[in-house]
């Protein structure tokens, strides 16, 4: 399993303050079959995380786990609010993409849909693709999950997120991953985990819940094959995964 979206860096944002606790919660990530963990800390204003610090913390991190026997391959990106999207240099953003190509952006609950399509259209100018995080925590897209297509058909991926699946989130965002996912609208599906206790890693429960619907393939797919097929896209070897380009390790 390839976890694109999580927080599991240490001291960097919302994710664990420690790296003991970074280190628990890489172990509760294995545990639910997580191989490769795409580490995207936030990049806004409340946290304005440098490259730099993700490098360094990344750096600590997979130390920790070697010395705790733990396997797990770690890739440095970011999560963009759509503001910073916007308006950041455009270098500064491709320094903190996937492979200088591939860009998390999140969708929260006031994001307005055009807004990230000026968004998606300003990083493809650039060459770098988009992929939006947990639309389903948008109150437009809740409303009508037909919004979401005119984003896909531009080349952005639609991730939603374990905890919406699981019911661990508000019951509207629940509703409306589930509904993205039965209509087809969903590329990726990932954790946004941010600690081993504290909104922790909850693919064990989605994975259950997402094979009972539609069957063991559709999750290999939105959590195997399609994050596979997006990281070797940018240049990665997923065996042992060192992407390429400066957002790698």
């Amino acid at each position: 399993m390839i976890d694109t979206h999580c927080h599991l860096l240490p001291e960097v944002d919302d994710g664990p303050p420690t790296v003991d606790e970074a280190v628990a919660l890489a172990w509760a990530m294995t545990s639910q079959g997580v191989e490769v963990a795409v580490c995207t800390p936030h990049w806004s204003r409340e946290f304005p995380t440098s490259h730099g610090q993700s490098a360094a913390a990344r750096a600590v991190l997979a130390d920790a786990l070697q010395r705790a026997d733990i396997r797990l391959d770690l890739v440095v990106s970011a999560e963009l609010t759509a503001v910073v999207a916007a308006t950041a240099p455009l270098d500064d953003i491709r320094e903190r993409s996937l492979g200088g190509r591939v860009v998390l952006v999140e969708m929260v609950g006031d994001s307005l849909p055009a807004h990230v399509s000026a968004v998606t259209r300003r990083l493809a100018g650039a060459g770098m693709s988009t992929v939006l995080a947990h639309p389903e925590r948008c109150g437009a897209v809740q409303s009508d999950p037909r919004l979401l297509d005119h984003l896909r058909d531009e080349g952005a991926y639609v991730q939603v997120v374990a905890p919406s699946l699981t019911g661990y989130r508000a019951t509207r965002e629940g509703d409306a991953a589930w509904e993205l996912l039965d209509r087809g609208r969903v590329d990726l599906i990932a954790s946004d985990a941010h600690g081993s206790r504290r909104r922790p890693c909850q693919l064990d429960a989605a994975e259950v819940l997402v094979t009972e619907r539609f069957g063991p393939a559709a999750w290999r797919e939105l959590t195997g094959d399609a994050p596979r097929r997006l990281l070797e896209s940018i240049g990665a070897t997923v065996d042992g995964i060192v992407p390429a380009g400066p957002a790698g390790s």
